[in-house]
């Protein structure tokens, strides 16, 4: 089997944080009802998230309370664990836009897998984008289970070592607004089928295998 690189060696390096339950337990102090303002501006320090990004603790049960304009929904387990920063990178903005899938509909691997091509980019200098992850992996589920990828040969794979579930996200999520996408074009914001959306910016949508 080919692999390019570690995912749990590439996330540890982008986030300089490693792979440790206290920090679940902690972020979900900071951002849960129990906050104080010392402990979310703790965790704006941890995870460089700029002031002018809104951020807060949201169940899935909750989302229909606090759906707006440029509000979207981040699994806890994908800022903890996946790499994600804000404002969120082009290549992960471009990645939703191209399966017209919003942030609350994939799982925390799909994030660590967009982050890690992401930091291959960076320590390479490659120019790999959405269309190179669609070619390694096909996307597969329904809007009403979720979506998540899969390797389409599993001898060649950009991303080894990725957690064969998606554990401690059941239902948590963290809910931003404000200034968190990186573009003039945010990527869809309610959850749908994929391919069903068309931003003007986006390009063409390969067929679910």
């Amino acid at each position: 089997m080919l692999s390019l690189l570690s995912g749990k060696l590439v996330i540890e390096q982008h986030s300089g944080l490693g792979t440790c339950s206290s920090l679940l337990c902690n972020a979900r102090q900071w951002l849960h009802g129990r906050y104080t303002e010392a402990s979310l501006a703790s965790f704006r320090q941890t995870f460089n998230i700029p002031e002018d990004v809104n951020v807060a603790y949201c169940h899935e049960s909750d989302f229909a309370f606090h759906r707006g304009p440029n509000v979207a929904f981040f699994p806890l387990m994908s800022i903890l664990e996946g790499g994600v920063r804000f404002p969120v990178n082009l290549l992960l903005l471009r990645t939703l836009r191209f399966y017209g899938l919003c942030p609350e509909q994939l799982p925390p691997n799909f994030y660590r897998v967009v982050s890690c091509v992401n930091r291959l980019n960076q320590i390479y200098g490659l120019q790999l984008d959405h269309n190179d992850i669609n070619h390694m992996y096909s996307l597969c589920g329904n809007k009403r289970t979720n979506y998540y990828l899969k390797v389409r040969d599993m001898r060649v794979r950009l991303i080894s070592c990725l957690p064969d579930s998606n554990r401690n996200s059941a239902g948590e999520f963290v809910r931003v607004s404000g200034n968190w996408f990186a573009d003039d074009t945010p990527c869809p914001l309610s959850r749908r089928e994929v391919g069903s959306y068309r931003a003007l910016t986006s390009p063409q949508f390969f067929p679910l295998l």
